[in-house]
């Protein structure tokens, strides 16, 4: 109340606060009041109980609390609440996301407009074959999705083995300087690097020229980057072989 009066922390602020005080965390948490603002509160409130609470109680607390529900306003449109666990909120927007942009837009519709149509389409009709990514971030002082959400470490270890792991490189300014492929397709750069040091098939006694196909050494379902080192051409008979093997 006290920083409410004297201006410090707004009632947006408070509205988001308020609910996670106790005389444990009163001092710091209204310290993150202070210093963010209202639309980032929640998720440094986030950060902060990740640093300093059992993942395992925050992902309790999140399975218990997830939830859908919808009321019609005065206007008869409805509005849709869901609150979800920050991996599967970040797959739902990923899925919805990737439909927006496979879809054809009507003329002079915004973004949440698109989105809801995408919506719509996904939950009544399945939305037709999405393929959606879902980006996290894994620093040294903590891990977040693409929006800032945090995470919990053990959330993403699970998702691990069915994951792509890509190196961020950043400079002393974390400025980002690189980053390790995620693509399965060469570029068109790579392409040419490619063709010039194996003009032949790369099959042992095979020397075709021509149609021939880019193939990862190390394959790419097992973790082989998409890097020239690790690629070579190979024509179709050996390509679709070394496929079956």
């Amino acid at each position: 109340a006290e920083a409410m009066a004297d201006g410090d922390v707004s009632y947006a602020k408070a509205r988001v606060l308020v609910p996670h005080l106790d005389e444990t965390n009163v001092d710091v948490l209204l310290h993150l009041a202070v210093t963010n603002p209202a639309g980032r509160l929640g998720a440094a409130i986030a950060a902060w109980s990740q640093r300093n609470e059992d993942p395992e109680a925050i992902a309790r607390r999140q399975h218990e609390e997830r939830a859908v529900s919808w009321r019609t306003g005065p206007d008869g449109m409805v509005t849709i609440t869901a609150r979800l666990a920050p991996a599967v909120a970040a797959a739902v927007c990923a899925v919805i996301d990737a439909h927006v942009t496979q879809s054809a837009a009507s003329a002079g519709a915004s973004l949440t407009q698109q989105r809801a149509d995408a919506l719509a389409a996904i939950a009544t009709s399945g939305g037709g074959k999405v393929d959606a990514e879902v980006v996290i971030h894994v620093r040294g002082d903590g891990t977040t999705l693409a929006d800032g959400t945090p995470i919990i470490d053990h959330v993403v270890a699970q998702l691990l083995p069915q994951a792509f792991v890509s190196l961020l490189l950043v400079d002393t300014e974390r400025r980002p300087i690189d980053a390790s492929p995620r693509r399965r397709t060469p570029t068109r750069r790579q392409k040419r690097v490619v063709d010039e040091a194996n003009p032949e098939c790369g099959h042992p006694g095979c020397r075709a020229r021509t149609f021939l196909q880019y193939d990862h050494i190390q394959p790419y379902a097992q973790g082989g980057p998409t890097v020239v080192t690790n690629l070579q051409r190979l024509c179709g008979p050996h390509n679709r072989a070394r496929t079956q093997a």
